[in-house]
């Protein structure tokens, strides 16, 4: 059996008792995302980059280092304004992804919003988010 070049995971931190997923605010809070904000969502295993990037070397902050696979952001069944995908700079093998809340996603009862990515065909576990009308 082969296995695909990415296997994508979202990380997540734990707030009252509930894993979620890390989602960043421009701001740098990780406060509920409303529709039309801009979150960052943190994962491993993207996959391969255009620019190469040494294991024991940080990502430097220019030029942004991309993934080559299309990844996509999805919120409760809706894809996401998914405009980055690469790795963070200055981070160590961290690859973020940068979106736009659709207005048309729709925002449920709490704990029961889902995030997950697609890197190609490939589909992340989802996990829940904070989301806020």
């Amino acid at each position: 059996e082969q296995f695909g070049v990415s296997a994508p995971a979202i990380f997540q931190f734990v707030a009252n008792g509930i894993a979620q997923a890390i989602v960043q605010k421009p701001d740098g809070s990780l406060n509920a995302i409303h529709p039309g904000d801009t979150g960052v969502l943190y994962a491993s295993g993207l996959g391969a980059t255009d620019l190469p990037v040494f294991d024991n070397a940080a990502t430097p902050p220019t030029p942004l280092v991309r993934t080559l696979a299309t990844v996509q952001v999805w919120i409760n069944g809706v894809a996401q304004n998914t405009f980055f995908a690469g790795l963070t700079p200055g981070q160590f093998g961290l690859y973020q992804v940068n979106f736009v809340l659709a207005p048309n996603t729709p925002v449920l009862a709490d704990g029961r919003n889902m995030v997950w990515l697609t890197v190609d065909t490939v589909e992340s576990a989802h996990v829940r988010v904070s989301l806020a009308q």
